[in-house]
């Protein structure tokens, strides 16, 4: 037995050893000069493109003033970083929304800003179907922030051209592009129709319509029906609400989450890439928005029991036409 400490001392120091090796591993440290830049750069994208220009000053002088007093010459792997900064901004805005996004380094002696990573996954599809009575569905699930998104949107939707009634799933919807929106929002709208005001950080613009043809059917008195659950937030808030608006859709489901903001993903160093918000949106006939309160349904209902009484509903308006 006085052989059995000293045994048990080494194997914890030795298991002690490996378990420090495989979390360094799991979590390297950041250079210091990487880290500079990307709050350097957070700092310019803060002033040039960050929702609120007042709160942008803020934010940004605090983080320079922090680097400037070297609080980030300190070790960081990316969590650490991560909550550092976004503590920092949350401080000094009091919005939530920023988030630090690790990517795969760059091959370039010079990273470029707009290649940012939008990894797919197998949860992230448009999947479309016909049910009994020719009413044709659009599920979308997960995340459609990366570029060939509009050119599945437009490949699935072709499939439904010929349907009486349609139900647009919108329950496992993650974040969109808002170009991705915008395009299916013009499936069922007029070209040119003013859809959108966006406040960005020093300009407002007017969101409209693009231009699909071979779709006329889809914008007369269509039966449409979007089904929401209560995660539902940010661009496919703004599709809802506005073909709501419109008298273009029914929906169906639970309020949404009430969040009104489009965000921004830039590149800022190497291997980090940065989301804010960047830009809020109303409606260019109300002039309100969806904010706080969700997008409220026309029939609510669980999530879970939505999409069937989405399709009662459908099968209602088909036999009384």
């Amino acid at each position: 037995m006085k052989f059995l400490f000293p045994t048990l001392l080494l194997l914890l120091l030795s298991w002690s050893s490996q378990l420090k090796a495989q979390t360094a591993t799991l979590n390297p440290q950041l250079t210091t000069a990487e880290i500079h830049l990307a709050v350097q750069n957070i700092a310019r994208e803060l002033n040039l493109s960050y929702v609120s220009a007042d709160k942008a000053k803020v934010a940004s002088a605090e983080l320079l003033a922090k680097l400037s007093s070297g609080h980030f010459n300190g070790q960081y792997d990316f969590s650490l970083l991560n909550h550092e900064i976004t503590t920092i901004l949350f401080q000094a805005t009091q919005d939530s929304g920023f988030e630090l996004i690790q990517q795969q380094p760059t091959t370039l002696a010079v990273f470029d800003q707009h290649n940012v990573d939008f990894p797919t996954s197998q949860h992230d599809e448009f999947t479309t179907g016909i049910l009994d009575h020719n009413i044709g569905y659009v599920k979308i699930t997960g995340n459609f922030q990366y570029p060939n998104a509009s050119d599945m949107l437009t490949e699935q939707l072709q499939l439904l051209a010929g349907v009486d009634a349609l139900i647009i799933d919108l329950r496992l919807a993650d974040e969109a592009a808002i170009a991705v929106v915008q395009q299916l929002m013009s499936y069922f709208v007029q070209a040119e129709t003013k859809i959108a005001n966006i406040k960005f950080n020093q300009h407002v613009e007017t969101l409209t319509a693009a231009n699909i043809t071979g779709y006329e059917k889809f914008k007369q008195d269509f039966p449409l029906y979007i089904v929401n659950s209560a995660f539902v937030a940010g661009s496919w808030e703004f599709f809802g609400y506005t073909l709501q608006q419109f008298n273009k859709a029914i929906i169906v489901g639970e309020n949404t989450m009430g969040f009104d903001h489009i965000r921004k993903i830039v590149r800022i160093s190497d291997s980090i890439a940065f989301k804010m918000n960047h830009a809020t949106i109303t409606h260019p006939v109300t002039t309100e928005n969806w904010e706080n309160d969700g997008v409220v349904p026309d029939y609510f209902y669980q999530s879970a029991d939505a999409f069937n009484k989405a399709y009662s509903l459908a099968l209602q308006q088909i036999a009384a036409d």
